[in-house]
This record gives C-alpha cells, structure tokens and sequence, in this order.
C-alpha cells in the first residue's frame, strides 16, 4: 500500500541542501555567547483563550512561522495553534478513538510543510497531519501502511518533503518479551534500526545506532517470585535523534559526534561533542534523592488503582539504590532541529543548573553561537533571534514563552 501525503508537493520549510563536508572532530568550537532578554515577546499566561493561558501539561512547541506555533497539551490531548502578534487560536483533538482523536499523548514529528506538523499518536500506531483550514484546526490520518509501525518500539522520528519518513525501530532486548522477562541484573543497551521508508511503499535500512545505558534489577519477592525494573542507568549513555530540514542528525553520546545523514542515508556531517562533565558523589546522592522524589510520587498514585500496578512501581522504588551511576556524563542530553535548520545541542550539566545550548550551521561546519537560560526553563524550538522556552509558574503550572535572543553584553543578536 502507498503513503500518500497531502504536503507531497509542498516545500519543507527551512530545507538544507548541502554537499557532504569533512568531518569537524578538528574543528575549534567558536561562536559568539547569547543569552535570552528578560522581557518575553509572549508569555502564555497574559493569552486571553484559556486553551493558551491555562496549559495543563505542555509536552511540547514548534515554531510553524516566526510569528505563529504549535503547541501539544497533554492533559486534553490536544494540539494548539497560536500566533504572538493576535489572539486567534484554533485546536483539535481529544482522547478517544476516533478520526483526529488521540489515545495517547500527541507528539510533533516534523514541520511538513508551511503551516502543517506531523504527528505521532503511539497508542493507536497512527500518523497524523495537523494545520489550519478555513480558521479550524483539522487532524487528518496520513495514508501510510500500518503495518509500518506494527511493534511497539517502532515509530517515526523523521519527515521528509517529498513524504518519505526516517522510523526508529526498538530490536533486542527490549522488544524481546521472553529476554525481558528473564533478563538478569546489570547494563544493557538495545539495538536500534533506521528505515527509510519511501512514498512508493519501498522500505530500506537507514542506518543503526546503540540505545541508551538501560539497568535491569532484580529482587526477590517471595519464595520464588521476583520483581524486575528497568531504569535509565544514571549519567548513563544517550541516543538522542532529530530532523534538520531534509537531513537527520543521530547522537549517539558516547561516540563524540552527532552524525547528520543526507536522504540516501550518508553521513554529509559530524559535529563534534564537548566533553562530558566528571561526576561527584554530590551529583549522585542528587541525582539518587530526585529520582526516589520522583517515583514516591508515582507509588502514591498507583496506590489509587492498587494491585499488581501498585506493586510493580513500588519494586521499582525499592530497587533504586542499586541502579549504578557512571564516573563522566554524557556531553549532551538534547538535540534540536529548528525552523531555520540550524542544530541545537543542549549540553549536559550532572547538577541540572544549568540550561546551555550550542546552535551549529551544519552546512557551513560552523558552531554560530552558544545560548544560555535561566534556570527552570527549557527551549523547545527556535527560528531567527527567537526562542520558545517551556517553564512553570511557582505552582508548578506549565507555560510557555517567546524569548529573543541578546548578546551577553546585552546588544540585540542581528541574525
């Protein structure tokens, strides 16, 4: 069965069409030192549509114009679309099973085309495109083979212009239901395919990459029971993935390099990764209390629903002090691919304090300049001199902002 796409014969915005450079492992990282202006241009909060200012879970943002996003509430299950400079708004979706209805929560692939956003339901194993009609938001199934998408590890992480997608597939061990259940303690990663999956239904390998540092405990639970978690190791090995315009960029953290692959699947680019950070006792006792914090909460709330759910997130709690931390983090935790095509690279601080990014032209082998936020807010997309930055309130209530970027002396960047 063919997918065909509505966008097909649209451009991408922000394309990248570049020749393949020499690899940059040599290449001093320079660029100027940005930071973000105190005053936002917009702040959710001041939005007069409460479907903007009243954010129950905001997962995620992308910029579709430098003037105009999208943003994916969770908790309605629910795409938003907005502008900075009115107060128009237009959503759609909510929970259920129906045509533009979601069963789980909505997550933004890729801009597809002007004003349009490919988006991944992994509950109901289904692509979708989200854009604005007639001032109504509509959600419609991309006409893609389901079979696709047939494991639970499988899902798209790319969209191409001519309709074409990357998938990331999960393979053993996870995936592996027998090897899951038996899997003894200590460190594994999984293995991680990439297809390429062209709009004439034809399907090849893409690429492959090693998966995060994963730990499997196990503790006894009776005379012959036993109750087995997996947790990210801590400090551990990252795989991270993101589209920068018609090119894939793959972070495999513990290679030193993100990889950024043409359509065909060759490597055009290798940007070079800082250093990881030394890791401290401190960072660990920390890093140890935020997760214990952390997965209290979520055995209170399984204690609502009780019984085997219950029971599992509690053995999860109790295996905690055996998950092992590495000696040196890994150098980034965040990959983004912007409007504009650039690379972003959040790199990774072991006290989380800190939020710095590094923004790279990928075809001109240049790091253009570093970013650096406030503490507690998290940039989702960029375009030009602007920023989306997710952040809460001191109730702990989500909502988002468009920053401009300035230069650290305090000059307005003129990009």
């Amino acid at each position: 069965m063919r997918g065909v796409l509505p966008w097909q014969s649209v451009a991408l915005l922000g394309t990248l069409l570049f020749p393949g450079p020499e690899p940059l492992n040599g290449l001093e990282q320079t660029g100027s030192e940005f930071r973000v202006a105190d005053r936002a241009v917009f702040d959710s909060k001041h939005h007069p549509d409460d479907r903007v200012s009243e954010l129950g879970e905001l997962t995620d943002a992308m910029f579709l114009a430098p003037d105009r996003f999208v943003l994916v509430d969770a908790s309605l299950f629910q795409l938003v679309f907005a502008s900075i400079v009115s107060d128009s708004v237009q959503a759609a979706g909510r929970r259920g099973d129906g045509p533009g209805e979601f069963r789980g929560s909505p997550r933004l692939v890729a801009r597809v085309a002007a004003g349009e956003v490919a988006v991944w339901d992994g509950q109901h194993r289904r692509l979708s495109v989200a854009r604005v009609v007639d001032g109504q938001a509509v959600v419609e199934d991309a006409a893609y083979d389901r079979s696709l998408f047939r494991s639970g590890g499988t899902r798209p992480v790319a969209v191409y212009a001519n309709g074409a997608l990357v998938i990331r597939e999960n393979r053993s061990p996870s995936t592996n239901m027998f090897e899951a259940a038996t899997r003894q303690r200590g460190v594994f990663r999984d293995t991680i395919a990439y297809w390429l999956a062209e709009p004439d239904g034809t399907r090849r390998s893409f690429t492959g990459a090693m998966g995060s540092e994963m730990f499997s405990s196990v503790s006894p639970r009776g005379l012959q029971a036993t109750a087995r978690s997996t947790s990210d190791v801590m400090f551990g090995a990252l795989l991270r993935q993101t589209q920068v315009g018609q090119h894939f960029a793959l972070a495999q953290t513990d290679l030193g390099v993100v990889r950024v692959f043409d359509r065909q699947g060759g490597v055009s680019a290798e940007v070079p990764m800082p250093v990881g950070a030394r890791v401290t006792d401190d960072h660990i006792d920390a890093e140890r209390n935020r997760r214990r914090a952390r997965n209290d909460a979520r055995v209170k709330d399984a204690e609502r629903f009780g019984g085997e759910f219950a029971r599992i997130v509690a053995g999860s709690s109790e295996n905690l002090d055996d998950i092992p931390a590495n000696e040196v983090a890994p150098p980034i935790d965040r990959v983004v691919g912007d409007l504009d095509g650039r690379l972003w690279l959040r790199l990774f601080h072991p006290d989380g304090e800190i939020e710095q990014w590094q923004v790279w032209d990928v075809s001109a082998q240049e790091m253009l300049f570093t970013l650096a936020l406030p503490v507690g807010e998290q940039v989702l997309d960029a375009v030009g001199d602007r920023v989306l930055v997710r952040t809460k309130d001191e109730f702990g209530v989500d909502y988002l902002l468009v920053r401009e970027m300035v230069e650290a002396n305090g000059s307005k960047e003129g990009r």
